[in-house]
């Protein structure tokens, strides 16, 4: 018996490492496709395009891992029972129990690979792609006034326009604009400042971005002076500290906030991403399971009906049920400890069902 189980496990790790390079090529090939034709990232130099794709790929694995887990099992087992040799184990008196051991196992491996990986790393990777883009726009500032986003900001001020167009000579003028001192005056109100137009420029002794903004509005009092303002491009290039999203955060950052901030919504969304982490590393020790029973039912022949299978039981049990599991916990609506663990208990169930089939294949 544990020759066949050692026969299956290492048949499992073959098909594992293989599923897992293709599936992570694709996803690869896919996120250079969205960065490359995304206007607010045609600044980005070839090595940092090449690293900004890394990284995001590598915010992909709580997806990938599953999925990869999910499908070396299904093809695995379905190739093993269409070759006839699960049943040739079944006849020798090998129970399903058994022969779905290794496939226990590979999902456990791909569990604590998870909990590993979603501490640091894939945190990590989210936060320090964010840092590149910034990086790079404080670096390319006339192609950042002509991004969609239509804002900047420092520690000082925060601006936005309606839209850019070029003057006869060719330079930007930022049209619609506003500025939002970020001190407060006498009455602890936000100082805001309209202006029709504003015209950039980039002050390479001190670091700034000029703006000199022209016909100002004050409230609703019109003036006709000018007024100039400088951004500091250090200022919105640095690293932002603290981090500010749950999903840069550690396991200590998480279960610290959580009981810091117990009922508020801060507190809330560290739960719900607490709970999501967990969910999704036990997602992929459920996958690996409900994989063997998928392919000792249907015998999937075809590595990509196997590859197509698996991402839409990845999508209908896993990824759609975290999603609204998000919204609802981070709402409130349900605790984070029952709107997160959904998808997980819908491939319980699955899985369930698909047993009672296969003990009777």
């Amino acid at each position: 018996m544990r020759l066949v189980q050692r026969y299956l496990a290492s048949t499992l790790a073959k098909n594992g490492t293989f599923t897992f390079v293709v599936l992570a090529a694709i996803i690869a090939m896919m996120v250079f496709s969205m960065v490359a034709l995304r206007e607010s990232m045609s600044f980005l130099s070839f090595a940092a395009l090449f690293k900004v794709v890394a990284l995001l790929t590598t915010t992909q694995l709580q997806v990938l891992i599953p999925l990869t887990s999910l499908t070396a099992a299904i093809w695995t087992y379905s190739r093993f029972q269409s070759n006839g040799e699960l049943t040739a184990m079944r006849g020798a008196g090998v129970s399903l129990r058994n022969i779905v051991v290794p496939a226990i196992g590979l999902g456990a491996v791909a569990t604590v690979l998870l909990i590993v990986l979603q501490d640091q790393v894939i945190p990590n990777a989210h936060y320090t792609q964010r840092v590149i883009g910034k990086r790079f726009l404080a670096a390319n500032i006339d192609r950042f006034l002509e991004d969609d986003r239509r804002s900047i900001q420092d520690k000082r001020f925060k601006c936005r326009w309606e839209r850019v167009i070029r003057d006869p000579s060719g330079h930007p003028v930022l049209q619609g604009f506003t500025v939002v001192e970020l001190g407060k005056d006498s009455h602890g109100e936000p100082i805001f400042t309209r202006a029709k137009r504003a015209d950039p420029w980039i002050d390479s002794d001190g670091g700034n971005l000029v703006l000199e903004l022209q016909d100002l509005t004050y409230s609703t009092v019109g003036a006709s002076e000018s007024m100039r303002i400088a951004l500091d491009l250090s200022a919105i290039s640095e690293e932002p500290a603290p981090r500010r999203k749950t999903k840069h955060y550690g396991y200590d950052e998480l279960f610290t906030d959580s009981r810091r901030h117990p009922h508020d919504k801060q507190g809330l969304m560290s739960r719900t991403e607490l709970h999501g982490r967990a969910a999704t590393a036990c997602s992929a020790a459920l996958f690996s399971l409900l994989g063997a029973l998928v392919g000792v039912i249907f015998e999937l022949r075809n590595r990509a009906y196997v590859f197509v299978a698996g991402f839409l039981l990845v999508l209908v049990l896993h990824y759609a049920p975290s999603f609204v599991g998000h919204t609802l916990g981070r709402s409130g609506a349900l605790p984070p400890s029952i709107s997160m663990w959904m998808g997980n208990i819908s491939i319980l169930v699955v899985i369930f069902f698909a047993a009672r089939k296969a003990r009777h294949q």
